[in-house]
């Protein structure tokens, strides 16, 4: 992955101390963006302007807060909101071909807000991972996150992007997702992300206690989930759920990609019609 980088932005002193809250978070991803093989990138703000006294250049307030792991010297400083102003930090993506960026840090409704948007003008792929980032007014959170994706950005909390990176099959929640009418949620007890119609769940990712996935689940037609079982030992029935009607797939298995993505598009087809034809309208948005 060493065309994708994680970007901390701005957790320095003089940030809202709103940072304590996330600061975990972020550290978190630093450890899976270094598993990953990400290049890890810091970006410092310094104000230049005589009348501000905060983020000013070789002071106590501009230094990376404490509770930050720092595990590379890739640290750039800026004087404007986007990073992109930083010409250390443009020269760094051009050297070492950064195509995808992870974004963490603050402040959310400034420089987190600039960087993101101009990376995404210049033809970058940007995610925002939700729970890394912060803002010295939380109650702003919902509409940055709204702004963020209809800029372009992909919006996630750090375990969906662990739990979409460490399967074989990553593409799977941005492939229903696009499907007319699926919602997605997190059902904690059992710590699987469901993917639903009408609010019937046609298909979900199932995690373990360490947030990786080991299951898709999906629903079949019994008499075709007993043929591709029978085909491919990576199909088990169904995991915690009526194993007439439902099937697992192991995450790391060998079952290719056409076909789980046929297998997907049979268990939406089964619960979209499972409503009635008006409901199917409502849902497909048809007049």
């Amino acid at each position: 992955m060493k065309n994708k980088a994680l970007v901390v932005i701005d957790l320095q002193n003089d940030i809202t101390k709103n940072y304590r809250k996330i600061i975990g978070q972020v550290n978190a991803a630093i450890d899976w963006a270094v598993a990953n093989e990400m290049h890890i990138i810091y970006i410092k703000h310094y104000n230049l302007s005589e009348k501000t006294r905060t983020f000013k250049p070789d002071t106590k307030g501009s230094e990376l807060v404490p509770e930050l792991k720092v595990v590379s010297e890739n640290v750039f400083e800026k004087s404007k909101a986007s990073a992109l102003t930083s010409e250390a930090f443009t020269g760094f993506i051009e050297k070492n071909h950064i195509e995808e960026f992870y974004i963490t840090g603050a402040d959310a409704t400034a420089c987190v807000k600039s960087t993101s948007y101009n990376l995404v003008k210049g033809g970058y792929k940007v995610h925002v991972i939700s729970d890394c980032v912060t803002s010295y007014d939380l109650k702003k959170m919902d509409a940055m996150f709204k702004y963020y994706t209809d800029k372009g950005c992909d919006v996630k909390k750090l375990g969906d992007y662990i739990a979409g990176a460490n399967t074989k099959y990553p593409w799977i929640e941005e492939y229903l997702l696009k499907k007319a009418g699926v919602t997605k949620d997190l059902q904690a007890d059992w710590n699987w992300i469901r993917f639903q119609i009408g609010g019937k769940m046609f298909a979900a990712i199932c995690l373990d206690d360490n947030d990786q996935p080991y299951y898709i689940t999906l629903k079949l037609d019994p008499l075709e989930g007993d043929f591709w079982r029978k085909q491919y030992e990576d199909i088990i029935p169904g995991y915690y759920m009526n194993k007439l009607h439902w099937n697992s797939v192991k995450a790391d298995g060998e079952v290719p990609d056409d076909i789980l993505k046929d297998l997907l598009d049979k268990a939406y087809q089964i619960v979209l019609g499972s409503f009635s034809k008006k409901k199917q309208k409502e849902i497909l948005g048809d007049e």
